[in-house]
């Protein structure tokens, strides 16, 4: 497994992102207001890292797939959610990301280049007809 730049500082920056005030009092939150009610529907959370959104989202009735880059951040995740979490260490480009989820919420935390370029088609294939996307960039 390759390892990836997040894995080195996993738990401090999982911390971090749980409590700052952005992320807890403001994207997490409107996030989860765009929305809506989401029982019973299948959402991506990619780059879902220790998965504070994901569980949100479980929480409040939906089916939730975690898909993130770093394999210690998914090992946070998976301590989160559970062992039966669906949580997985990959990115956009991966096969079983296309499987036609309702909600997709794409994390940009560490800008790549190569995957900023493959987006467009990455968003049209991970929601179905009447699903829609939501994108949020860190500090943007």
């Amino acid at each position: 497994m390759q390892t990836n730049d997040y894995d080195s500082f996993a738990e401090a920056y999982a911390a971090e992102n749980e409590s700052n005030f952005v992320n807890a009092h403001y994207e997490r939150p409107a996030v989860l207001a765009l929305a809506g009610e989401v029982t019973g529907h299948r959402i991506l959370d990619a780059g879902c890292g220790a998965g504070p959104l994901a569980a949100a989202l479980r929480e409040r009735g939906a089916t939730v797939t975690g898909l993130d880059k770093s394999a210690e951040m998914i090992a946070l995740a998976r301590h989160r959610l559970g062992d039966d979490a669906d949580v997985h260490v990959g990115d956009l480009r991966d096969p079983f990301a296309a499987t036609g989820f309702q909600l997709s919420v794409i994390s940009e935390l560490q800008p790549d280049p190569a995957a900023r370029e493959s987006f467009p088609d990455d968003f049209e294939r991970l929601a179905s007809p009447m699903g829609f996307l939501f994108r949020r960039r860190q500090g943007h």
